[in-house]
């Protein structure tokens, strides 16, 4: 039995067909009639054919807008507000050892020296210990000789009548951090006459050629893409970072070149997550993917070499600096760096009579991990770093004293050439 024409429920009128009266055509039909642009008679399908794109494109672009809302606009903020800063970590032990600053620089994805300085509490037996943060946006060399040179004026106005250039300068380079300060050493020299009395090197890469072949492609790789990346946020964005780290840390927990399941360690994948999760993203001041790469360029086109040449010239007051390269007593252990030719270029730049060159060997040590192994690089530095720098300043000590006796002497005193 069919409805009556209307039917009044309550206050509504119920159109008459009812659930019995269901007709799938009916209803295709009725979509047909009322769908987006049916009654566009004039270039109805161009026009409902963008009216769609532009629909389906907002809702794409919503997950974009989220990504540059919540991860990218927030690093490039975040970038712009980082300045690089010299930080105050130990006074020296002896109140005489102060017109010594000692600065730290470390190496690839980290921008501050502040908690390795902090693990090599030896150094204060040197001189103040300094650790220098770095630009997130990148690496200027006179901007960091620049805040090196503002934090001596700072300690010489502490000081009744000392100047800036009475203070020495030495330098605590980790990896890569040794591509820098050659430059900066060299910079301060030349700029503001600062002179530098040491370099320590720890597992520093000379070249791309340093680099073991496994992490020399991760750097070119980066630098390939980074271009790409800068456009859509891809150089600072987190969430990107994140496959990146988990992808460069895959031989920790892959068991297999296939990336199956079956061949993953569990464990070791968890771990390396946590790892990235905390140190990468979590953590505030973690390097961008820009500095990174901007840290690979500096080893790239590796002109650090170049000035450590002319640092290991006699300056004018007759001045040499010492050149410490420390390193694994067995150079497999450094899974990063091929510490032997990186020792083969040190030594390339001075000579055997100079006498200012010190190797010194680690042993259960990796690449450039004091904060792992404190108390062997804590050994090392006490027991042949410092005992090889008093060595070097006594010679200048004596060498200055002979120089003065002649200077000073009667002329049957003075020294003759051999060919009189």
């Amino acid at each position: 039995m069919k409805s009556p024409e209307f039917q009044p429920v309550g206050d509504m009128i119920r159109h008459p067909t009812t659930v019995s009266e269901y007709d799938e055509s009916r209803r295709k039909q009725r979509l047909h009639e009322t769908k987006l642009g049916q009654n566009w008679d004039k270039l109805g399908r161009t026009r409902r054919f963008l009216a769609k794109s532009a629909i389906y494109g907002s809702m794409s672009l919503l997950p974009f807008g989220a990504y540059l809302k919540y991860d990218v606009l927030p690093e490039y903020e975040r970038l712009a507000n980082t300045h690089p800063e010299v930080i105050d970590v130990y006074e020296a032990n002896d109140p005489a050892d102060s017109n010594t600053k000692i600065y730290g620089i470390m190496g690839l994805g980290n921008i501050s020296a502040e908690e390795t300085m902090t693990t090599l509490d030896s150094l204060a037996d040197i001189g103040d210990v300094k650790a220098i943060k770095l630009d997130n946006q990148g690496i200027d060399i006179t901007v960091i000789a620049d805040k090196i040179k503002d934090s001596l004026v700072s300690d010489a106005s502490d000081v009744e009548g000392a100047e800036m250039t009475d203070y020495t300068v030495g330098f605590f380079a980790g990896s890569m951090g040794g591509e820098i300060v050659p430059k900066v050493a060299l910079d301060l020299r030349e700029r503001y006459e600062i002179k530098t009395e040491f370099v320590l090197f720890d597992c520093s890469p000379f070249g791309l050629d340093s680099v073991r072949p496994e992490h020399r492609e991760k750097g070119l790789q980066l630098m390939k893409y980074l271009p790409v990346a800068e456009i859509v946020g891809g150089d600072v964005a987190r969430s990107v970072r994140f496959p990146v780290e988990m992808v460069a840390r895959k031989e920790r927990y892959m068991t297999g070149d296939i990336p199956a399941p079956w061949m993953i360690d569990v464990d070791e994948f968890i771990a390396a997550f946590k790892e990235v999760y905390v140190d990468k993203i979590l953590k505030k001041d973690v390097a961008s993917g820009r500095f990174i790469a901007e840290q690979v360029g500096q080893i790239k086109y590796d002109d650090a070499i170049d000035s450590l040449n002319v640092l290991n010239e006699i300056d004018e007051g007759g001045d040499l600096l010492s050149v410490i390269y420390m390193r694994p007593f067995d150079p497999n252990q450094d899974t990063v760096v091929d510490v032997s030719l990186g020792q083969r270029l040190v030594t390339a730049t001075t000579n055997a009579e100079n006498r200012n060159l010190l190797i010194a060997k680690l042993h259960n040590t990796g690449h450039a991990n004091p904060n792992q192994r404190p108390s062997e690089y804590n050994e090392v530095i006490q027991n042949r770093i410092i005992p090889f720098l008093e060595r070097r300043e006594s010679e200048k000590a004596i060498s200055d004293l002979a120089y003065l006796a002649i200077a000073h002497s009667d002329s049957h005193l003075a020294i003759l050439d051999p060919d009189e």
